[in-house]
């Protein structure tokens, strides 16, 4: 028993100097975004995770925006001139909630049909100052009438055309804008941000963990691949961990172990799903 308690002591200690670190390290008025990201890196607090990098893979869609361009910009293409331009025009495909799409299906010819979105996306948040004093280039939102931080459902960075990894800078000013986002959304748990040229796409997954902030990322997604994952987080609401405190308090379960990147559209569903495992361990 004291091996234990001592083990558990230690843990706690562990945690708590790690947290004290991190807070310290985002309050750093003197560190760089390399050196937030580094640090980060250091402590294990971000990490290439498969289970996050097969789940995005498994969600492609098969469906791309009919009259959508299927050409993407270049890698010597500048940020604001043509990568951002690119990006809100896709993403005006989205805004209205549904959009008009073209789905392959095998041995037979190209469907056009209507794809509803639930997360909607704001085109022109680039031009808003929308988010603890920042501009993030791309905000989603839950809802065609909701604008309001706390209905933020992701985010989004565009930078100029570029070739394989993104520079530590351009990853830590999302880790940022993620942080921020999870400050002023307190009850959830894990929220999902990417980076993007309009043909490269990085995602990142903050999870907010007992003392402090862990980020999981994925590898790069490319061209038509890339708008595959995103479109498809586009037209499913990631499950806002509100609900996560909800049946926690109600029914016991440990629900960020379920929720780790489950969608839905319909809530009784999420309700259903979440009660049948109130008994499972994991």
């Amino acid at each position: 028993m004291a091996d234990i308690e001592k083990a558990v002591e230690l843990g706690i200690e562990k945690g708590v100097k790690q947290a004290l670190i991190q807070m310290s390290t985002f309050a750093s008025n003197t560190l760089s975004r390399v050196e937030i990201v580094q640090h980060l890196k250091n402590t294990r607090s971000y990490i290439f995770s498969k289970q996050f990098d097969d789940a995005l893979t498994d969600y492609q869609v098969d469906w791309w925006p009919n009259k959508a361009k299927d050409s993407f910009p270049n890698t010597n293409d500048a940020e604001i001139d043509t990568c951002q331009n690119f990006v809100s025009e896709m993403l005006d495909y989205f805004k209205s909630g549904e959009v008009n799409v073209i789905t392959s299906k095998k041995q037979r010819k190209s469907q056009v049909k209507v794809i509803s979105v639930q997360s909607i996306p704001d085109p022109l948040a680039s031009e808003k100052m929308t988010l603890a004093r920042r501009f993030p280039d791309s905000l989603f939102y839950d809802g065609l009438k909701k604008k309001s931080p706390t209905a933020i459902t992701m985010l989004g960075e565009v930078k100029g055309g570029g070739i394989d990894e993104f520079p530590l800078n351009e990853v830590g000013q999302l880790v940022d804008g993620l942080k921020r986002l999870m400050d002023i959304q307190p009850f959830r748990t894990k929220s999902i941000g990417f980076l993007t040229d309009g043909r490269r796409f990085l995602f990142l997954r903050c999870e907010r963990r007992e003392t402090y902030f862990h980020f999981d990322h994925s590898s790069i997604f490319e061209d038509k691949t890339g708008w595959q994952v995103k479109t498809n987080i586009i037209k499913s609401v990631f499950v806002l961990n509100i609900y996560v405190g909800f049946f926690n308090l109600f029914n016991n379960i440990i629900m960020f172990l379920f929720i780790d990147f489950v969608w839905s559209d319909d809530f009784e569903s999420i309700r259903t799903w979440l009660c049948s495992y109130k008994h499972c361990e994991l």
